[in-house]
């Protein structure tokens, strides 16, 4: 983003990547996208708009501090990627961390596109098992808390 395109820059508030965040829409975007979540969120690529999937790319992308901490040392940077990705291309869809689920689904709404997530994770099975140990006081405390959180989990 060049200094001109917003009238109050100020450019040591920027991120390090100079760009800021982009909340207006662009032209084109679905009405809804259906996001999978298994071992990660899996996003269709079909009908997807080039600009919406590079901005979903974004959110699983992040800059190597290796790669500027070598700039900074005039240390050689040929095998240190400026910028980590973590998305993954699978075909048909591509797939994002499942930790930037929240973040996903704030940026399509932003946008204004309605999310329809569908859960493929395997739920496991319950293990009938007791606790043999004896917790510390402070993991007494802690236990306590989380529990109290969770109303679906009896204690003992």
């Amino acid at each position: 983003m060049a200094p001109t395109e917003e009238p109050d820059f100020a450019p040591w508030l920027a991120p390090p990547s100079r760009q800021t965040k982009e909340l207006s829409s662009v032209g084109g975007m679905p009405e809804s996208l259906d996001l999978t979540v298994g071992d990660q969120i899996y996003v269709e690529k079909e009908g997807l708009p080039s600009a919406l999937r590079n901005r979903l790319l974004r959110v699983a992308a992040f800059q190597n501090p290796e790669f500027y901490k070598a700039q900074a040392m005039r240390l050689p940077t040929y095998d240190k990627p400026r910028i980590i990705a973590c998305a993954e291309d699978c075909g048909r869809h591509f797939a994002l961390p499942r930790g930037s689920l929240e973040e996903v689904r704030s940026l399509l709404s932003e946008l204004g596109i309605e999310v329809n997530v569908r859960d493929e994770r395997y739920p496991g099975e319950p293990l009938d098992v007791t606790f043999q140990g004896e917790l510390r006081p402070e993991q007494q405390t802690a236990a306590r808390e989380m529990l109290a959180r969770r109303p679906s989990v009896v204690s003992s």
